[in-house]
């Protein structure tokens, strides 16, 4: 996806800073209820049935269900195209475009995941979020709300790939000779997109940045004022 970057004043723009930092707050939103999810999948298939909290039963459910609905949208196309396969003359050369396309969504299905392959693909995610209507998926453009979802199994698969860098490797070790460990991982996940005075919101195909207007009044403040400049 194509981004720049833009600065939104608050104060000459309020409407547009407001709607920013709303879509910020949704994306946030939307952020920990996939991280929810992720979780609790992957603690859930770990245990056995009756150890299985309820939210963990209830993330497994909504999988589950989220999965199937998805298969059957994509069964349907299957027959579709094969219907508008099966129509057409044995020369037409858009033949070969439609069974491409069947091949595509019989190889690309999602499948339920396993104790040992927990970890969800951006397209079984994707696909559990829009079949169960999920709220905070809903409240964001489509864009906006598959770009947060990339996002945070990116740092999904960076938080374990680092985790195995560091079990693996000896030689990663700081100035006091001990071995840099990875940050937690609710702490990586909330690095990324959401801080206090630096907002980043994705709007269709613009990446906008919202910097709040308080640090440029304060540096304002103490340029104009002689006894602020002086502490």
């Amino acid at each position: 996806m194509h981004t720049i970057s833009i600065f939104v004043d608050q104060n000459r723009m309020p409407k547009l800073a407001s709607y920013f930092e709303c879509q910020t707050h949704l994306a946030k939103k939307l952020r920990n209820s996939a991280n929810f999810i992720l979780h609790n999948l992957r603690t859930g298939l770990k245990k056995a049935p009756v150890d299985r909290t309820s939210n963990e039963n209830e993330v497994i459910k909504t999988v589950r269900i989220g999965i199937e609905m998805a298969n059957e949208k994509l069964q349907k196309d299957v027959d579709r195209l094969t219907k508008q396969l099966q129509s057409l003359p044995a020369s037409d050369p858009a033949r070969t475009k439609i069974q491409k396309r069947i091949d595509n969504k019989q190889k690309n299905h999602p499948i339920m995941p396993t104790s040992d392959h927990w970890m969800l693909t951006y397209e079984t995610l994707d696909a559990v979020m829009k079949n169960t209507k999920n709220p905070d998926y809903y409240a964001m453009p489509s864009q906006a709300n598959q770009q947060v979802l990339r996002k945070v199994l990116k740092d999904w698969k960076s938080h374990f790939e680092l985790l195995a860098s560091y079990r693996q490797s000896q030689s990663s070790r700081d100035i006091s000779g001990h071995l840099t460990r990875p940050l937690p991982l609710p702490i990586r996940l909330q690095s990324g997109l959401i801080s206090k005075e630096k907002c980043t919101s994705y709007f269709h195909a613009v990446w906008c940045r919202f910097v709040l207007e308080s640090r440029k009044v304060l540096m304002s403040e103490r340029k104009s004022s002689p006894a602020m400049a002086d502490i």
